[in-house]
């Protein structure tokens, strides 16, 4: 399971997951009970084990509060990713909403579609309406946004962004992406009331560079796992 809170990157696994613990992987372990001070010093890759429910609470506030922080990627190794799952729709004494999203890559020979929306490289999504199915949502939002018909194939990853909403609440968007195939882009063309200027076919090396340059984590994530999901 992989959340995405600003620049960071938390990837949460279960202690089963032993290829986890392999030497040099990280610049830091801890295990809980861990140092009152280490949230201000983490380096870039960290392994934190077994958090408590009140480091998970800290934890997780310096991530949504912290404009400029350190770590990109903290992995959390843990009995069970299920409690996990719990903990995040109630942070504390906090009832976080989750909301459901459903997004798409577009894939055609060896090129991805990306959208060009508010300054950044990204793939288009969209939240599920009410009473809809999520493969309908990913589809009617790529269409929606890009202008082109689209064919849903199989599921690629499903990732967690957590935002601060208008009221000043934690919240999280649950997007579930799907791989994709063009079927008809006579009418392809941005969604510019959405914001998005571009809507533009690349190489998959680079789309991966502009995602990075000017991109999301998250939408790094969708891309390396199709990515090495199509090999074989």
């Amino acid at each position: 399971m992989h959340l995405f809170i600003q620049q960071t990157t938390f990837h949460v696994a279960e202690d089963r997951q032993s290829n986890l613990m392999v030497p040099g992987r990280f610049d830091l372990v801890l295990r809980s009970p861990f140092p009152s001070s280490y949230l201000s010093g983490l380096p870039r890759n960290s392994l934190l084990i077994h958090p408590e429910p009140e480091e998970f609470d800290a934890l997780f506030n310096h991530a949504f509060t912290r404009v400029s922080w350190a770590p990109q990627h903290i992995t959390l190794l843990v009995p069970n990713k299920r409690k996990v799952r719990k903990y995040m729709k109630h942070m504390g004494t906090r009832k976080i909403q989750i909301t459901s999203a459903g997004g798409g890559l577009v894939e055609k020979k060896d090129e991805w579609l990306l959208i060009h929306r508010l300054g950044k490289w990204d793939l288009p999504k969209g939240k599920r309406h009410s009473k809809e199915g999520i493969r309908a949502c990913a589809k009617r939002e790529v269409e929606e946004e890009c202008g082109l018909s689209v064919g849903v194939h199989e599921k690629i990853a499903t990732t967690y962004h957590g935002y601060i909403s208008g009221g000043g609440r934690y919240a999280w968007k649950k997007t579930t992406w799907f791989l994709m195939s063009s079927q008809d882009e006579e009418h392809m063309k941005p969604q510019i009331e959405e914001g998005i200027d571009q809507v533009s076919w690349f190489s998959r090396d680079e789309a991966i560079r502009r995602i990075e340059e000017k991109g999301y984590p998250s939408i790094r994530h969708v891309l390396f796992k199709r990515l090495f999901q199509g090999i074989g």
